[in-house]
């Protein structure tokens, strides 16, 4: 099996993000960042491993979803207070590590999350 350059996985995963959160294809580039530039919650991050599995065929089920990401139930507790306060709708993802779009980019060229 051929190995895929770094830009054919990043081609190959942009439409998987896009589906996933609505994001401009244009706009998912190695160095944007899943939750804060992309969007992405704890539960997108599941159906994106099942997704980069169909696709790549690499497992990236060790990704710990509430190291990086805040969880979707999060969102919708605070969406009323923030609606009525006029707060900034987006979820604090300061808090979080990051994972960008390189490091899905690396551990799909890897073949896991583990070494990251």
């Amino acid at each position: 099996m051929t190995q895929l350059s770094d830009e054919e996985i990043l081609q190959s995963l942009r439409p998987i993000i896009s589906r996933l959160v609505g994001a401009d294809p244009e706009k998912i580039v190695p160095a944007g960042r899943l939750g804060q530039d992309l969007g992405f919650a704890g539960d997108d991050v599941s159906d994106l491993v099942v997704d980069i599995h169909k696709t790549f065929g690499v497992d990236l089920s060790e990704i710990d979803s509430d190291r990086y990401f805040p969880g979707e139930d999060t969102f919708f507790s605070l969406w009323p207070l923030q609606k009525f306060f006029g707060l900034k709708s987006r979820l604090d993802h300061d808090q979080y590590d990051q994972i960008h779009v390189t490091d899905l980019v690396e551990a799909i060229q890897r073949g896991s999350w583990k070494a990251r």
